[in-house]
């Protein structure tokens, strides 16, 4: 991945099920200017410390985030805070992610499409306070 953070007009990649993915190699991509669209399905290996080396891409604005990784509400205030362009985002059986956390995504004015799936720690109230929050954002959630 560190080769990859060196080409000046990489807008999208997908590592969707390329286990071997891992924290440090975000790190590498989180330099990326021109990265728009990260895809991370079944990269089990990736913590908050690789979303949040993501959250760093100034032009960020679709991230598919990894099912059944250690993702915590931090990840999510992290992207809250950073990667202000994101326009969707996708959460599916991430256990640690609670409603704290997805009220911090309502600063997120950008955001069109969010998918949360199997996120126990997710109610249906912090998802009407999100969408009251972001009118303009369609959330599609299963429990």
């Amino acid at each position: 991945l560190r080769a990859l953070a060196g080409l000046p007009t990489l807008r999208n990649i997908s590592l969707d099920f390329c286990y071997a993915v891992s924290d440090s190699g975000l790190s590498a991509l989180g330099g990326c200017v021109s990265l728009q669209s990260v895809s991370l399905l079944s990269c089990e290996e990736i913590t908050d410390a690789g979303v949040e080396a993501l959250a760093h891409c100034p032009d960020l604005r679709t991230l598919n985030l990894p099912e059944f990784a250690a993702i915590s509400d931090n990840a999510l205030v992290a992207l809250s805070t950073d990667a202000t362009k994101l326009e969707s985002l996708r959460l599916d059986h991430l256990k640690e992610i609670s409603d704290r956390g997805l009220a911090s995504l309502a600063s997120l004015r950008r955001l069109r499409n969010l998918t949360i799936q199997s996120c126990s720690r997710i109610t249906a109230d912090a998802v009407g306070f999100l969408q009251h929050a972001l009118p303009g954002c369609q959330v599609n959630f299963k429990a």
